[in-house]
């Protein structure tokens, strides 16, 4: 697909965040990002999904861009590139390596005469890394088709979308192959429209080599979708409290909480204390690309989608209580003593203290299975 437009003396392209062709014929002192005004399709104007490969060329001096397309662009409007991961209506390409302050100067110097046509050429490229697309249908119809001419490999999850992909020409695979198309660096599609996306591909969702992407879905099912994880979803509503949350959900249910971005690392403190080392992904909006919290994560200011997956704690309890009460009741220390201890240290209510110190108990006094 090509984009035209021309230059215009306002162009600075001091922006270093994006760049962008606009269809408007002028553009003010505050446009620092705009490389090219009067913008219009030269084909065919689609969305793209996947890697893609970025040409910008204006008076004989051109750049190439590497990006990852959006398929959420709505052609018409701005063609927004973005160094970030926010995907908009008006965004075609996101993650991108240049934005417009690293252009050559020289190319700079020719998008500011108008006489100057500039275009954009955009094609698929191949991927730096594999690629995962968990994409839930009946939310998604308009981007099921941009999707699947970018995947190498399109698994179908339910007798639903076997008819919607057969009604579109799409070609489906079998799960069974999905490790071996990550494990060479290709895009593989997961679409259901019976139940969230990702039951068949579970054990891939934790690669460290893969790029897990979830669409069709609310912020709370997208983040629990990417965890490498089937357990069951408690979702506590408005800004949580994490440590009470975690205190109360089932230690082997997914905790998911929407939690601002300066808490993370209370979050995780509180995660670790009372779910040893479970995973934590996170998400902002529009949480497409949920991302497992790690040392160099940095997902700025705002408002979070954080999904806890299941841990090592018990009925409430995190490893360190766990540890306590089974000490305890080793000891002989009878149960409601053992509970007012655990009520105290982890700030529980002492009828959720007593009720997890039962459930311990309860396990602990249960005979072995067969070959435990």
């Amino acid at each position: 697909m090509r984009l035209c437009g021309r230059g215009h003396p306002g162009i600075r392209a001091t922006h270093a965040k994006t760049l962008e062709f606009t269809a408007d014929a002028e553009i003010g002192p505050g446009a620092t990002c705009v490389v090219a005004v009067g913008s219009r399709p030269l084909s065919d104007p689609r969305p793209f999904a996947g890697p893609v490969r970025l040409e910008l060329t204006a008076g004989g001096h051109s750049v190439v861009v590497h990006a990852i397309g959006n398929p959420l662009w709505v052609p018409g409007g701005p063609a927004i590139v973005r160094r970030s991961d926010v995907r908009l209506p008006d965004t075609i390409a996101t993650d991108a390596d240049l934005a417009a302050a690293d252009l050559p100067r020289d190319l700079v110097a020719a998008l500011t005469d108008p006489a100057t046509t500039v275009s954009l050429t955009i094609s698929a490229a191949l991927a730096a890394r594999a690629g995962l697309v968990l994409l839930w249908a009946p939310a998604s119809h308009d981007r099921l088709t941009v999707e699947a001419a970018a995947a190498t490999l399109v698994v179908s999850e339910d007798g639903g979308t076997d008819r919607l992909l057969a009604a579109r020409d799409i070609r489906t695979g079998r799960a069974d192959a999905v490790g071996a198309v990550l494990d060479g660096g290709g895009r593989v599609l997961v679409v259901s429209t019976d139940d969230v996306p990702g039951w068949s591909v579970v054990e891939h969702l934790g690669r460290a080599d893969t790029m897990v992407e979830v669409t069709g879905l609310p912020g709370s099912l997208a983040v629990a979708a990417a965890a490498a994880s089937r357990a069951p979803v408690v979702t506590v509503p408005g800004r949580g409290d994490a440590g009470r949350a975690l205190r109360s959900a089932p230690a082997d249910h997914r905790l998911v909480i929407r939690t601002p971005a300066a808490t993370l690392d209370k979050l995780a403190r509180a995660v670790e204390q009372h779910r040893g080392g479970a995973g934590i992904l996170v998400a902002r909006a529009p949480y497409e690309r949920p991302v497992r919290l790690g040392p160099t994560v940095n997902l700025g200011g705002s408002d979070l989608w954080c999904c806890i997956e299941p841990g090592e704690g018990s009925a409430g309890l995190g490893p360190v209580e766990v540890r306590l009460v089974e000490a305890l009741l080793a000891d002989g220390v009878p149960t409601r003593t053992a509970a007012r201890a655990v009520a105290e240290l982890a700030g529980m209510a002492r009828r959720d203290a007593y009720a997890a110190v039962l459930d311990l108990a309860g396990r602990r006094s249960r005979p072995a299975g067969p070959g435990s």
